[in-house]
């Protein structure tokens, strides 16, 4: 999905994912960000799916994060999560990194194909 006028899109430091890894019981995620795509020359939304020194498990379509399965409401019923190679795959999220993903999952390229971004990627986040 690429980014769209008709949601507001807050820019600068006060947009930027906070520094702090407590966010996940919060309502805060899987937050909407805008992101210099690093697939394109352009920015594209994304979800956060994981925060800094978390682990992301994609095995049999679901997506697990540090071991627990991921309700993703927002998705289609029936929605899988695959890897480009349809594979089970384990990723380990860095400090100051986020692992994001589209919500058109099987068009989406994002995490699964480039890797967890670079906090400084992230140029703002969607207002609801």
């Amino acid at each position: 999905m690429r980014a769209s006028s008709r949601r507001l899109l807050l820019s600068g430091q006060a947009a930027k994912p906070p520094a702090t890894e407590s966010r996940r019981g919060l309502a805060l995620l899987p937050a909407l960000v805008v992101l210099k795509d690093p697939g394109h020359k352009d920015c594209a939304v994304k979800r956060i799916i994981a925060l800094p020194c978390e682990a992301v498990h994609l095995k049999q379509g679901a997506i697990y994060v540090n071991g627990k399965r991921l309700f993703e409401p927002y998705l289609s019923a029936g929605t899988r999560t695959l890897s480009s190679d349809a594979q089970d795959h384990f990723f380990v999220v860095g400090k100051d990194e986020y692992f994001v993903m589209g919500d058109n999952r099987a068009n989406s390229e994002d995490s699964r194909c480039y890797g967890p971004v670079h906090r400084d990627w992230i140029v703002g986040a969607l207002a609801r």
